[in-house]
């Protein structure tokens, strides 16, 4: 299964207010996003090369699904290519992972029903947006939606809302509700010991779960280098659920593209599903 489409800053102009050392670029989040448009929960996701936005004029994007095996499981792939970009150019890969149908609530659902959570010490977030524009990040007014944070042990809780006019509904999980969860990351524990900070980034990193939601309960944990998971609250259904684990390369990104039609990047085959299209978020 092939789905198509384009975005610019024009039909997207809160992606301005997501910008890395100056440049425009398109959060993770909006990876998962993409993703879960082929299956109601994100078992993997690897982002493999960042996707700038052009001043003027837009990217064209496909997302590739594979066949589904008989665990129910299928691959994606997220790729990109200039809207003025000559015939033959290949297009670039930009996330791959696997997906599943969803079954049930979040993992972390129980965990967040009690707010704040019983042991949690707060966690000052005053000043947090100003530390994160030093480390390069330039996030707008629609990517400051860190409201609150606590933290316990080796877990971070943060409360987060979408700013603005933004039209949550129109969305599994606004990717800059999304984001901010990730900017209560870099207040753990684990962001602080040596070797952990390079799996504990700002953007892109976990993922947590939300259907049309403009605010948010989320709890964040790290596991192994390269990856962090979160969960959210109020607990999911149906099919707009993601979760899991999310995926950064490090170092230089690899040379993700492919000819064109692209295919699926990632461990199996890349034929074309004739798998039904998943159904659309309910709001």
């Amino acid at each position: 299964m092939t789905w198509t489409g384009r975005i610019s800053l024009e039909s997207h102009p809160w992606l301005a207010d997501h910008a890395v050392w100056g440049r425009v670029l398109v959060p993770g989040t909006a990876f998962v996003e993409l993703a879960l448009r082929a299956g109601g929960e994100i078992e993997e996701l690897t982002l493999q090369a960042p996707l700038a936005v052009p001043e003027r004029g837009g990217v064209h994007l496909q997302l590739v699904a594979g066949a589904e095996d008989e665990a129910g499981r299928r691959t994606v792939g997220v790729h990109s290519r200039p809207e003025d970009a000559p015939p033959g150019t290949p297009w670039t890969c930009h996330a791959t992972g696997v997906v599943r149908a969803g079954t049930g609530p979040d993992d972390f659902a129980d965990d967040l029903t009690a707010w704040p959570p019983p042991g949690a010490v707060p966690v000052d977030v005053d000043g947090r947006y100003d530390e994160l524009a030093g480390q390069g990040y330039d996030y707008g007014p629609s990517f400051q939606g860190l409201r609150a944070a606590w933290r316990r042990g080796e877990e971070v809780y943060a409360e987060v809302s979408l700013p603005g006019e933004q039209d949550a509904a129109a969305y599994a999980v606004h990717p800059a509700l999304l984001d901010a969860a990730l900017h209560a990351v870099g207040l753990g524990s684990f962001a602080r010991t040596p070797g952990a900070g390079r799996s504990c980034s700002p953007s892109p990193g976990p993922a947590c779960a939300g259907t049309g939601r403009a605010r948010r309960r989320c709890a964040c944990c790290c596991g192994p280098p390269g990856t962090a998971a979160s969960g959210s609250w109020p607990p999911t259904t149906g099919d707009a659920r993601c979760s899991r684990r999310t995926r950064s390369r490090s170092g230089p990104s690899p040379n993700g593209s492919s000819a064109s039609p692209p295919p699926v990047c990632s461990r199996s085959p890349g034929r074309r599903s004739p798998a039904r299209r998943p159904r659309p978020p309910r709001t």
